[in-house]
């Protein structure tokens, strides 16, 4: 059988161990759990010295509530990823700039828990200062500065790298071409709002490059009050995260799918279970939980190695894959048992249609390297609301169902039949009996 998978964010440390930015993994209580090289050298620590500090004490100024600060902002914005630039204190004193990417991931030791994911790469050289106009014209957040009425003044070169626009395009331009279709008019109109009532906006935005494509931006915008009666100006500052997008929808595939089929897991497979189960109550439908267990898979481990029986797994997962629809959510639950959510039914009748094809796939030998292998599978069925309403219950039901398969001999499905209540003995008085 397949080998655990690895963890969230540990392909991280073990890809950037030595080289690329520094990492660092911080418990919800905002304790470093974890560090790799590059931020200890970056920072003066050692590894062993990061473990158990709180990580808001390497933050300039000091800022003891940095850590749930962007924790609570990056909950409200649904885990969007946030990136900024700042200072941190080197073990030395000394100021260190970097950009900063903040994400949130799965806890690698605690179930149903998050951890703060930094990624931060240093923008100048630790042995230098580095002032503030030389780490605008090389910081590689895109900044632009615009008047009163959002025309652009100024850009910087990152501007036009993220972007794909020079200066001489974009100067005295409103920056109405990097609007993307997919934010609403509604969505601006808000934006505008925040910036002319608070003086401020930032979060997650998709703008388009010069090339026609979409790119996600974390963009912040602050007002530049002028002094006197002259006009504010807006300056915007904003980061290409396209690879902290790609890292978080990793991240959460790790952490919902198992490693060796690609399948959900259990716990994505409740999520999807529990809203089919909202929409049927609403619609009057029906839903069928499937439990497929494979008949005797221990033998194939024994006989052909776990490598064969990796192999198997792989290709009953396609065959079984393939004789569903795409909005039904089939789930490994580890081993060599599977779940199978199919929703929106008529009937209970038309699950039993549903497991006679699955059972159809198992009548083919598997070819698999140079072995021709046989094997079939026992479905237990539970239907959502006859059996029960709870996603718990359904899958108890299934799985009792499907032993009841094994017991008779297996390669077959069967339907989860509740036990008739007990009758208790009722004496018969005097008065019956006439």
């Amino acid at each position: 059988m397949g080998n655990k998978g690895q963890q969230p964010a540990s392909f991280l440390f073990h890809h950037y161990a030595e080289h690329g930015p520094g990492i660092a993994l911080v418990d919800e209580n905002h304790v470093t759990e974890r560090v790799n090289l590059p931020l200890c050298r970056m920072l003066g620590y050692s590894q062993s010295e990061f473990n158990g500090m709180f990580f808001g004490d390497v933050v300039l100024p000091d800022h003891g509530k940095h850590c749930q600060f962007h924790q609570d902002e990056l909950r409200s914005n649904n885990g969007a990823v946030k990136r900024t630039t700042r200072q941190y204190r080197h073990k030395n004193g000394q100021a260190v700039w970097v950009a900063e990417t903040i994400s949130m991931v799965p806890s690698e030791l605690h179930n149903g828990m998050h951890n703060l994911l930094y990624l931060v790469e240093e923008l100048t050289n630790p042995n230098g200062t580095g002032s503030p106009c030389e780490i605008v014209q090389h910081m590689p957040d895109g900044l632009v500065i615009t008047d009163e009425n959002f025309h652009i003044i100024d850009i910087n070169p990152a501007f036009s790298s993220i972007t794909g626009y020079d200066k001489g395009e974009v100067v005295g331009h409103p920056p109405l071409f990097l609007q993307s279709d997919r934010h609403s008019a509604h969505f601006y109109r808000r934006m505008f709002y925040s910036i002319k009532k608070d003086g401020y906006w930032q979060g997650e935005i998709w703008k388009l490059h010069k090339n026609g494509k979409h790119i996600p931006l974390w963009l912040r915008i602050n007002t530049l009050k002028a002094a006197g009666n002259k006009s504010p100006r807006y300056i915007g500052v904003f980061s290409d995260i396209r690879n902290q997008i790609e890292l978080r929808e990793d991240l959460l595939r790790r952490a919902n799918h198992d490693p060796l089929t690609g399948l959900p897991n259990r716990l994505l497979f409740y999520d999807r279970t529990k809203m089919a189960m909202r929409q049927a109550k609403r619609s009057g439908r029906k839903i069928a939980l499937l439990f497929v267990d494979l008949d005797r898979f221990k033998a194939v481990n024994d006989s052909y190695g776990h490598s064969t029986g990796d192999s198997v797994l792989i290709e009953i997962t396609r065959r079984l894959k393939n004789n569903l629809r795409d909005v039904d959510t089939m789930a490994r639950f580890g081993g060599d048992e599977f779940a199978i959510m199919i929703s929106d039914l008529d009937r209970a009748g038309d699950a039993a249609e549903v497991a006679e094809k699955l059972l159809a796939v198992f009548r083919y030998p598997l070819s698999i390297e140079e072995y021709e292998i046989s094997i079939t599978a026992s479905i237990g069925i539970s239907i959502y609301p006859d059996d029960t309403d709870n996603v718990d219950h359904m899958l108890c039901q299934a799985d009792s169902a499907m032993y009841q398969i094994k017991r008779d001999g297996c390669n077959n499905y069967r339907f989860f039949q509740a036990r008739p209540k007990r009758q208790e003995y009722q004496p018969i008085n005097d008065q019956d009996q006439e």
